[in-house]
């Protein structure tokens, strides 16, 4: 008998992190270049539509 396969078959539909992930991004709330820090509490999730229009 074979093992199971620990690689996800095309049919396996993706976890919701995975889908998620395609439509947020990090984005710091002072930036890095006017002296904000590099933490997490200097940061937040935005919608990358939203994150476009401001860039």
């Amino acid at each position: 008998m074979e093992a199971p396969s620990s690689a996800p078959s095309s049919a396996t539909a993706p976890s919701p992190s995975q889908e998620s992930s395609r439509f947020l991004e990090a984005a710091h709330i002072r930036p890095v270049e006017d002296g904000g820090i590099r933490r997490v509490d200097n940061g937040m999730l935005l919608r990358s539509d939203v994150r476009a229009v401001r860039r």
